[in-house]
């Protein structure tokens, strides 16, 4: 099965205001297979995302989420790697933890171990390489929440004001706190769902999953951080290029070309596709090429021809090789993915999320779906 949204609620999530509060049970998302519409449905709080499997093999994905008065929490997790490009609307600040991971997540280029707590600002912009076997959670609340909790503690109190927020490592109590709030608030909410009607107890939850996110918080300690004028070029040099690979996607570019392009040299090409996405430029591009492949293919209605037509809309020229790759990546042959039909009818009325209101999300947020080439 290509994507299942075992959620109560499958229709289209509305906005709702700040105040609202959600009497709701847990919902998850759950994926044998890829689905970028899926994932990128499965946003809070107005935050777009836009994803992309990086890593080979068919993916196994789950996402939990589970929402308060003010706030939503959200556990993720990946067998293989996937990228996401994450917009942070403009009046919502968002925690991000790495409970476990075989390896550092790169995020903006930084490689960022198990432990590490990261702080997405309002309107920001953030470049996630989530590792293979990950798993994550985030706490998503209004900007004004975040500046009132970060002025209750004397350390963060700085953190009420805009700029550049801290990245950081946490260790010892905290961090264990953090871990067995969530893990223990989102097994009750399995286990005994009726809690998710008692008021007390879903703001008691909501005050527990605030103390130790940023307790943790308050208690990490700043990572060594990749010099900011290299950061700042290596975005750039990614964001350009898949602009320039959105408006021309009938064929994959050479090296020589696209570092033509970009004006800019072989080894600054791959020294920023190494340390944005840990992979060589020559791979990303395959990669890309191969996940917009998939996301027609899933699009389409299974006739004649289809799959030789939509590999070629996408730079592939040689079949063979083509389905080779396609299978390296996703696990399946490109047949098997054109051949769900029932699959892809039942997830085009569920990309849009989980479909209930979203306590974060302001009035004026439009941006709840993901849009085609957010960034």
């Amino acid at each position: 099965m290509d994507g299942h949204i075992s959620s109560p609620l499958a229709a289209r999530r509305r906005v709702a205001g700040p105040q609202e509060a959600v009497a709701q049970g847990p919902e998850r998302l759950t994926l044998q297979g890829f689905s970028r519409g899926a994932l990128d449905g499965s946003m809070l709080g107005g935050t777009i995302g836009r994803h992309m499997q990086l890593g080979p093999g068919r993916l196994t994905a789950s996402i939990d989420r589970l929402r308060f008065k003010e706030t939503a929490l959200r556990k993720t997790s990946f067998s293989t790697a996937v990228r996401a490009v994450i917009g942070t609307p403009a009046d919502v600040v968002t925690l991000g933890f790495a409970v476990e991971a075989p390896e550092p997540f790169v995020i903006a280029g930084e490689r960022l171990p198990v432990g590490t707590m990261t702080v997405f600002g309002p309107g920001s912009v953030n470049d996630v390489r989530y590792p293979a076997g990950v798993t994550a959670i985030t706490l998503a609340m209004p900007s004004a929440l975040f500046s009132d909790e970060a002025a209750a503690i004397s350390r963060l109190e700085p953190l009420r004001f805009p700029g550049r927020y801290p990245v950081g490592q946490a260790e010892g109590h905290p961090l264990r706190q953090l871990r067995d709030a969530a893990a223990t608030i989102g097994q009750l909410d399995i286990d005994c769902p009726r809690l998710l009607n008692d008021s007390q107890w879903r703001a008691n939850a909501e005050r527990a999953l605030l103390d130790a996110f940023f307790g943790v918080l308050a208690a990490t300690a700043p990572i060594a951080a990749t010099p900011p004028d290299r950061l700042r070029s290596a975005r750039a040099i990614i964001l350009e290029a898949d602009a320039r690979m959105d408006a021309d996607p009938m064929s994959i570019p050479t090296i020589p070309r696209l570092c033509s392009a970009l004006r800019v040299s072989r080894r600054t090409l791959e020294r920023a596709f190494q340390d944005m996405l840990n992979m060589s430029p020559a791979h990303y591009l395959r990669v890309r090429a191969l996940n917009a492949t998939r996301e027609q293919l899933l699009r389409s209605q299974p006739l004649p021809g289809m799959i030789t037509r939509i590999a070629i809309d996408n730079g592939f020229w040689h079949m063979g090789r083509f389905s080779l790759s396609y299978r390296a990546l996703f696990g399946e042959r490109p047949i098997d993915t054109l051949h769900r039909t029932n699959s892809r009818r039942a997830g085009a009325s569920r990309t849009g999320g989980f479909g209930a209101p979203d306590p974060i999300a302001k009035a004026s947020v439009h941006t709840g779906h993901a849009q085609e080439g957010a960034t």
